[in-house]
C-alpha cells in the first residue's frame, strides 16, 4: 500500500495534466478557426441611443427537495 497509493495518486495527477493539455490544443484550434460571417467593406458602426427592457408576466419559485414550493 505504501508503493501502491504514491503510484496511483501520480497516475491520477497524469490523467488530468493529459486531459488538460487535450482541453488547452482543443482551445487554440478554436482560437485560430476564421468566422464564416465577414463584415462588408462599407459597414456602419452600430451607435446605441437609449431603449429599454421591460418584463412582464414574469413568474418564479424554488422548489424544496419535497417537491413543494417554498
Amino acid at each position: 500500500m505504501q508503493v501502491a497509493s504514491p503510484l496511483h495518486f501520480m497516475g491520477t495527477i497524469f490523467r488530468e495534466v493529459d486531459e488538460s493539455h487535450a482541453n488547452v490544443e482543443e482551445l487554440f484550434n478554436i482560437l485560430k478557426m476564421r468566422s464564416r460571417v465577414e463584415e462588408p467593406l462599407n459597414a456602419v458602426a452600430y451607435k446605441p441611443e437609449g431603449g429599454e427592457v421591460e418584463f412582464r408576466g414574469i413568474n418564479y419559485e424554488y422548489m424544496r427537495d419535497d417537491n413543494q414550493p417554498e
